[in-house]
């Protein structure tokens, strides 16, 4: 549930079994705020995308994001990451405000907003999500004469794909099994668990109360390959 509709989400509230969300949260004040959750941290991913830049000399790094749940994420992690290093702030992409209703719409926006921004000497690395939209926009892009990484450093997020591009892409790779995995611990724990506490008209009749809930995120990693100009490491 995310930025959920009145009444949007409530199922999960309602259904009298144990429920945990999974790569979804719901904002506070809202019913399903105090499910257990787990979530691949995704403002941290972009972060980081951010700082490893950063460590290779970049000082302008601009962000281009599908329309997706991940992406108010990925803006957080990114504009906080930009303010802490303090790097050159970077206007913001086309599709931040208005999200294209085509996918080659899409590309073609965000094409043109990369080509402008390395062409006006200021940005010289960009972060791409999805990593399927990198691999199909770094070709246009060197058709424009944008050598990446030389002329643009590109990292990619997601690393569903990026090993397999023709010019393999650095990618943030949120840890999908891991948020899994915890996920049904979780659950399985919730099934049976309980914590022990002194009896009180709370705890009902066994004296025990239910274990509390859980917010669990996981950090994604960061795979270097050769699109973002650092030596890469082995596959």
């Amino acid at each position: 549930v995310s930025d959920p509709e009145p009444g949007e989400g409530l199922w999960a509230v309602e259904q009298g079994v144990p429920v945990v969300l999974v790569e979804r949260s719901a904002p506070l004040g809202h019913p399903a705020a105090g499910l257990d959750r787990v979530r691949s941290d995704h403002a941290h991913g972009a972060a980081e995308a951010v700082a490893h830049l950063a460590g290779l000399g970049h000082r302008a790094i601009a962000l281009a994001v599908q329309d997706s749940p991940t992406a108010p994420r990925l803006r957080v992690g990114y504009r906080a990451a930009v303010e802490a290093l303090g790097l050159t702030p970077v206007s913001a992409a086309p599709l931040d405000g208005a999200p294209s209703r085509s996918e080659a719409k899409r590309f073609e926006r965000t094409l043109e907003y990369l080509c402008e921004a390395v062409a006006s000497g200021n940005v010289t690395a960009a972060i791409v999500h999805s990593d399927a939209d990198a691999i199909v926009l770094i070709p246009r892009l060197q058709a424009r004469g944008v050598r990446v990484p030389e002329d643009l450093a590109v990292i990619a997020y997601d690393d569903e794909v990026a090993g397999l591009a023709d010019l393999p892409l650095t990618a943030v790779a949120p840890d999908k099994h891991a948020v899994g995995a915890a996920a049904a611990r979780l659950l399985l724990d919730r099934l049976g668990a309980t914590e022990p506490g002194a009896a009180d008209p709370g705890a009902g009749e066994s004296g025990r109360r239910p274990a509390a809930r859980r917010h669990l995120d996981i950090l994604p990693s960061l795979r270097i390959r050769v699109s973002c100009g650092a030596v890469a490491a082995a596959p």
